[in-house]
């Protein structure tokens, strides 16, 4: 489907199909993995960079001396936050390339079954690169228990995002009608 094709963003379907959590634009197939796997790990390498900035401004903040502090927090960030952020994409790639081969092996899409396999096999992995079977055990323990919080409160984020994207329309159509153009009908 190329770009022109895409619905604007006025006739966005918020009730459309999701590729493994993330919405996708009611044109596109609905099993669109490479596309999906592309923008979940650029958000997730976004969202790595974020974090990193933070968490390494702040730590530079504080491990300076008194007189440079914040010369060091900035030089601590910028220094830090890019390994972060290849952490973030590469482990998000690394579950969700684990993510496809489980569903495609199991004959089924994505699933609670296949998602909570997928986590433990990837953290496994990261476990025995760290320390062999007995840590790659620990770690397979550790992703399982991490997908049961998500999965648990997977709904609850869904219903938030939801209403803030009942409330996003809401405030575009609003605009349309200001603007004096037809608000778009339908579903």
């Amino acid at each position: 489907m190329s770009s022109q094709d895409r619905p604007s963003e006025d006739t966005y379907t918020y009730e459309s199909t999701y590729c493994m959590g993330w919405p996708l634009y009611a044109g596109d197939p609905p099993h669109d993995r490479v596309g999906g796997a592309i923008y979940i790990v650029g958000d997730s390498f976004m969202s790595g960079a974020a974090v990193g900035s933070a968490l390494h401004f702040v730590k530079g903040l504080r491990a300076a001396a008194s007189g440079d502090r914040v010369a060091s927090a900035f030089r601590a960030a910028r220094s830090n936050a890019p390994r972060v952020a290849g952490m973030f994409g590469g482990y998000t790639a690394a579950f969700i390339t684990v993510d496809n081969a489980v569903s495609l092996a199991r004959g089924k899409e994505t699933d609670h079954w296949s998602l909570a396999l997928a986590s433990a096999a990837t953290f496994s992995l990261h476990g025995m690169r760290r320390g062999g079977a007995p840590a790659a055990a620990r770690w397979a323990l550790i992703g399982l228990t991490g997908y049961s919080f998500y999965a648990g409160f997977g709904p609850v984020l869904d219903y938030m995002n939801k209403a803030l994207d009942s409330k996003l329309q809401q405030t575009r159509m609003r605009r349309m009608i200001n603007r004096g153009e037809q608000p778009p009908t339908g579903p």
